[in-house]
């Protein structure tokens, strides 16, 4: 990275857009908190970018939910950078070229993902993992299925609205599951290690922001569960959290039943509500890493 990207990202650090502090970039966990107070510091030719990780402060049960608990900072209020409030323009696949044992064969990949349909913007992302298990991010566009079958709900437009696209979004929901078990596929047969199983995150930008996350070497499997029903759920459970707290993200894991159970979401405010069996996964796989060091 250039010096001058380095200085952005001091920046943006610093400013009221925050990076989550996760364990090992596990975004099935709920955040420890966030990454703050960034500096850029040189050592001889180079310059490092350093930030302070801050940990929640303030954790509670939830009066209205005995299996969810919340946790803040009792002193600041901040919205995470990652969350996306504004629909998508374009559809777009992102591979970790980490996965693979070269970038030629990264790039090999994306050449026939581009092949299945060459409406979608490829683009690459990276973790700073010693073995990054193996991704794959699509985000949706305001214009495709799973964005359209999810509006309703969270932007509570009319039945009517939604029945005049009912019959087309349903065709195009069927079209996008034969393609996304297309590009599964693929992606399991090209990146490594093939002994931990591709984790798939589906973006879904809007207010609040929806991510889908499944850990499955099954691309039929993952594929199935994007329906109409399980669509119907998601969004029948967005609108009864929304009467308790103010949504900017919200995520569902995809469970060995083939549902999507919801696993955490981050508030407008910085804060973190999930699941307390997720919140103790977190919190063992730290203690864990914290004594090994």
């Amino acid at each position: 990275m250039t010096k001058e990207a380095l200085e952005k990202a001091v920046v943006g650090i610093n400013s009221n857009r925050k990076m989550k502090w996760t364990i090992d970039h596990k975004r099935e966990l709920p955040p420890l908190g966030r990454v703050d107070k960034a500096e850029l510091i040189q050592k001889g030719e180079y310059f490092l970018l350093t930030g302070q990780p801050f940990k929640y402060t303030v954790s509670n049960d939830v009066d209205w939910d005995n299996t969810l608990k919340i946790e803040k900072f009792d002193d600041v209020e901040f919205t995470y950078a990652e969350i996306d409030n504004i629909p998508a323009e374009e559809f777009e696949i992102s591979l970790d070229h980490s996965n693979f044992t070269s970038f030629e064969e990264f790039e090999k990949l994306n050449k026939e993902i581009y092949e299945l349909s060459n409406d979608v913007k490829l683009s690459m992302h990276s973790r700073k993992s010693e073995i990054p298990v193996p991704e794959i991010v699509l985000t949706i566009s305001k214009y495709g299925a799973l964005y359209l079958l999810l509006k309703p709900f969270i932007e509570k437009i009319g039945e009517k609205l939604a029945e005049d696209f009912y019959d087309e979004t349903k065709k195009q929901l069927k079209l996008f599951k034969v393609y996304l078990t297309k590009v599964i596929k693929l992606t399991r047969q090209k990146a490594l290690p093939k002994k931990r199983k591709l984790i798939t995150i589906i973006e879904i930008p809007g207010n609040p922001h929806i991510e889908l996350f499944a850990r499955s070497d099954d691309a039929e499997f993952v594929a199935k569960a994007i329906n109409e029903n399980n669509l119907m759920l998601i969004g029948a459970e967005i609108n009864r959290l929304a009467n308790f707290i103010d949504i900017a993200k919200i995520q569902f894991v995809l469970n060995d039943n083939g549902r999507w159970g919801f696993n955490y979401l981050l508030t407008t405010k910085g804060e973190v509500l999930g699941k307390k069996k997720s919140f103790k996964t977190r919190d063992q796989l730290y203690q864990r890493i914290t004594l090994g060091k």
